[in-house]
């Protein structure tokens, strides 16, 4: 359950760029009709959900699936559906314009030029841009989630200020994209939300023109950011509290804003008209209305600068925390391992006393052990499959010694690399049973292991032969095997502390004397 509600999540969080892509693609084209009902916004949403369908698809593929496939399959539908939007003229039945043109009681406000598919590739770069974002965003939280430190590229891309600037930038050029459409564009008010790509190449000194100037804009903006995050909260109000922050930022606002718009009016754009390009549309820096822009600048960027800033400290404080967790759960390993290779030694020295012929063999399952228990113990997690394979290497060591003492029933589930596990957790049971359990068993030992999945919790049952080793009810079911203290030893005391370390709520171990056999039952949540 825990792993289907974290799959639907990973899709939500995956496609909600798209969605939002769909909904802007949408209320573009319904405001550049200018005149439309109910029935035309209906349709214009459809309209856009089919056209973005392939998008959707590839990102509930790469949510849903592992990794390398997802990825594979996210690239592959988005590559071709890209490609052949662009080499392929939208039908006219998908196109947007199309039916705003139909619609619409003003069809003349949409121009030929802009019912030619213009408006239409515009939107597919809005699809195209949040395909992306979402990918990056899904490839960013399963990094994290398996403890693999995202490249630094990743971590720009989604901080604040790259957020920031991007949603910056992209006004910036919707805004020069607007002016370049439209003739005149300080003396032709209310501008038509539309914006022709073409007219990039064809007057690209007008481009320029308008960008830098917009530019210049989208600097003040940054700027009166930058200040606000890293001068007034870190510097003010996190260190000296709420008054001084209030006090600075009206000086700031108080000071800069003229300063600021007087930068603006000497933009050439501000000079060709009675309007200008300041919030309060005249020529006068010290307008009312340019204070209050700056204000209403500070009081939306501060509580998401706030949010922000605690979840980087919160992100930072758990990772100092699942640091401390880690160094102890290496420790724990290390307190396992010589525990482990003590008791394989002495199952080998037997056999080497019975002078068996199946010593070279359990030599090799013993370097086998010893391999993994180098190079994978140290590991945080590590595929199932893995940990059940060495598991079996264990398994055969010891059947070579209790060939006819013993009767073993095993079953694994079958294999399934999609879920990793701790490493050296379930070996603790096993020694426990052959050392504490079966050796001490003089006739009719056993040793059942049944291990299944649900979901994404593993259930793991060791039951083996038992001999009580002066009976005690109430110690018995205290985890100590009910018999002389060192029968738990550092083995189940180490799998109880590690229990609580990891992640998860299922997390549990149930170990206690049966009618004559041992029982231990372990639930762990399995990473996927």
């Amino acid at each position: 359950m825990n792993l289907q509600l974290k799959k639907h999540n990973d899709m939500l969080q995956a496609t909600l760029p798209l969605l939002a892509a769909i909904v802007l693609s949408a209320n573009v084209v319904f405001i550049a009709a200018q005149n439309g009902g109910v029935v035309l916004f209906t349709l214009l949403h459809l309209k856009a959900l089919i056209l973005a369908l392939p998008y959707l698809l590839a990102q509930a593929a790469l949510s849903n699936m592992s990794s390398p496939r997802g990825g594979i399959i996210w690239l592959a539908l988005f590559t071709l559906y890209s490609g052949a939007l662009f080499v392929f003229p939208l039908h006219t039945s998908l196109s947007l314009t199309a039916i705003s043109a139909q619609i619409s009681p003003k069809p003349s406000l949409l121009t030929p030029e802009l019912s030619n598919q213009k408006l239409d590739s515009q939107i597919i770069w809005f699809f195209i841009t949040a395909s992306v974002l979402g990918a990056l965003h899904h490839f960013h939280k399963s990094q994290f989630r398996i403890g693999v430190k995202a490249p630094s590229w990743i971590q720009h891309v989604f901080s604040l200020d790259a957020m920031v600037a991007t949603t910056i930038f992209i006004w910036v050029i919707g805004c020069t994209g607007i002016f370049l459409s439209t003739p005149d564009p300080m003396n032709n008010q209310p501008l038509a939300m539309r914006v022709d790509l073409y007219l990039v190449v064809s007057e690209f000194p007008r481009f320029l023109a308008y960008v830098s100037q917009f530019l210049w804009l989208g600097l003040i903006l940054f700027f009166i950011y930058w200040i606000n995050r890293y001068c007034l909260i870190r510097r003010v109000l996190s260190v000296h509290g709420l008054t001084p922050f209030a006090a600075c930022s009206l000086l700031f606002i108080l000071l800069s804003a003229p300063l600021l718009s007087a930068t603006v009016l000497l933009l050439p754009l501000s000079n060709v008209s009675e309007l200008t390009l300041l919030p309060s549309e005249n020529a006068n820096a010290f307008d009312l209305d340019n204070f209050r822009f700056m204000f209403v600048i500070l009081a939306v960027t501060t509580p998401v600068i706030l949010a922000f800033e605690r979840k980087s400290f919160d992100v930072k404080l758990a990772s100092i925390a699942k640091d401390k967790v880690r160094t102890e759960l290496q420790l724990l390993q290390q307190q396992i391992n010589p525990h482990f290779l003590f008791n394989t030694l002495n199952n080998l020295y037997a056999l080497t006393l019975q002078q068996s012929d199946q010593a070279p063999k359990s030599i090799e399952h013993l370097s086998s052990l010893l391999r993994y228990t180098v190079y994978q113990g140290q590991q945080e997690w590590v595929w199932l499959e893995d940990e059940i394979a060495y598991l079996n290497d264990y398994l055969a060591l010891q059947r070579l010694r209790y060939q006819t003492d013993c009767r073993f029933n095993i079953s694994w589930p079958q294999t399934d690399s999609r879920y990793r596990i701790p490493p050296l957790l379930l070996i603790v049971l096993l020694e426990n049973a052959f050392k504490h359990g079966i050796e001490k068993t003089p006739t009719g030992s056993f040793l059942d292991i049944q291990m299944t999945i649900d979901d994404n919790v593993l259930h793991f049952i060791c039951k083996n032969a038992y001999v009580p080793y002066g009976v005690n009810p109430d110690r018995a079911k205290s985890g100590l095997n009910g018999t002389k203290k060192d029968q738990c030893g550092v083995g189940l005391a180490n799998v109880h502390r590690r229990l609580s370390l990891l992640p998860g709520v299922n997390n549990r171990l149930i170990s206690e004397a049966r009618d004559g056999y041992w029982i231990a039952i372990l639930s762990l949540e399995l990473q996927a």
